[in-house]
């Protein structure tokens, strides 16, 4: 347990200062409205509130969000090579929320394997360009969380290739292809057949025979 304890008080509650006018009152069991309090077992993890990326506060250990509006929200809790960890809470004007110690597990990130020609091809998880291995042949992608994907392979010349839901496994090997990209077609003009350059030619000698006469 964090030792934080939501609790209501009469009174004025400055956000800046957290000053109270009701009186000897411990502070630091007190959570303001539209804070969200909580601790985290591992360092450097990124936030999400709502879907968008929040910057905490921390002191002695303690991640506070403060400003967050009255209602029931979301925040995930994420950091490379953990599983991500996803809560629910609700703020009210006069309460805040206090999530406690928040645990996270290691989790067995795994590379996806692709066979791909051209073996030049980028690939793309979930639309962003994803750091590779070009070894023997195959393609290996970094470790990424097991889950639901969206994959793409791109090469300059050719169409790209899309695999929208791409599962990978945290206790199978994770592999794709082998995938030929296809080349894009270019328009190219039609040449002008010899056939049709010799009536051309005809076509232009008999209109100089004409004005010589």
């Amino acid at each position: 347990s964090s030792g934080f304890e939501a609790k209501t008080v009469e009174g004025e509650v400055s956000s800046d200062k957290l000053e109270f006018n009701a009186g000897k009152i411990d502070l630091e069991k007190i959570i303001p409205g539209g804070t969200l309090l909580l601790e985290c077992s591992e360092k450097d993890v990124s936030f999400l509130i709502d879907g968008a990326e929040a910057e905490p506060s921390v002191k002695d250990g303690v991640i506070s969000f403060s400003g967050i509006a009255s209602g029931e929200h979301s925040i995930s809790i994420k950091k490379k090579g953990f599983s991500t960890v996803n809560r629910k809470f609700s703020l009210s004007d006069s309460k805040g929320a206090e999530l406690g110690t928040v645990e996270m597990q290691v989790s067995d990130w795994k590379n996806i394997e692709i066979e791909v020609s051209p073996l030049s091809a980028d690939v793309y998880i979930n639309g962003e360009k994803a750091s590779v291995e070009r070894k023997n042949g195959k393609i290996y992608t970094e470790p990424i969380e097991p889950g639901d994907v969206r994959i793409e392979l791109k090469a300059e010349g050719f169409k790209p290739w899309k695999n929208d839901s791409f599962e990978v496994y945290s206790d199978l090997k994770n592999e794709i292809g082998p995938v030929a990209l296809q080349p894009e077609k270019k328009t190219v003009p039609a040449k002008e057949s010899k056939e049709d350059s010799r009536e051309d030619n005809a076509v232009k000698d008999s209109g100089t025979s004409e004005s010589n006469k």
